[in-house]
């Protein structure tokens, strides 16, 4: 490649490539611990609202809530989930006699083999923490809120790969 045509040399410490919640969650705890010079490289176009929601567990939730304070309590603020034991006790008596959601595995034959609750209550008295449910890119952008704008960049981890490969 001749000089002209390349692109200026710029140094990090850390390339992460992929800017989901696990790339951004990297990069929030890297910084925690004092690397700042890092990029988070995401092969998306543009950060717009696609994909599907998730379910974060009571471990998934400590997690954020050691890497960022912050993370944590912004996304138990996005949820549409009681965010405390004190709202989760404030159900009206219809309300606690529902079963709750939960997640079933079927068999062909449709007996059910397995279940998972989906309802913040059975985690929060089990774990000290609910289970909520975000939409990914919610949970991206409160992530990605967190970083320095220049530290994420789309559409830069096709061009990062292959120039990595050759």
């Amino acid at each position: 490649m001749k000089p002209e045509n390349s692109s200026p040399k710029i140094d990090y410490d850390v390339a992460i490539v992929g800017a989901g919640p696990v790339g951004l969650a990297t990069a929030l705890g890297l910084r925690q611990r004092g690397i700042e010079n890092i990029i988070v490289l995401d092969q998306t176009m543009a950060f717009r609202k696609v994909g599907q929601g998730m379910g974060l567990l009571p471990n998934g939730l400590k997690a954020l809530k050691y890497i960022d304070p912050k993370a944590y309590k912004n996304i138990k603020a996005t949820i549409d989930q009681p965010n405390n034991a004190l709202q989760a006790t404030q159900k009206t008596e219809t309300d606690k006699k529902q079963p709750s959601p939960e997640w079933q595995i079927i068999n062909v034959d449709g007996q059910k083999i397995r279940s998972f609750p989906l309802g913040y209550d059975e985690y929060f008295q089990k774990y000290g923490e609910g289970r909520v449910s975000i939409s990914w890119y919610d949970l991206q952008t409160q992530l990605r809120q967190l970083l320095p704008v220049e530290r994420v960049k789309p559409r830069w981890a096709k061009h990062f790969c292959c120039a990595l490969t050759g």
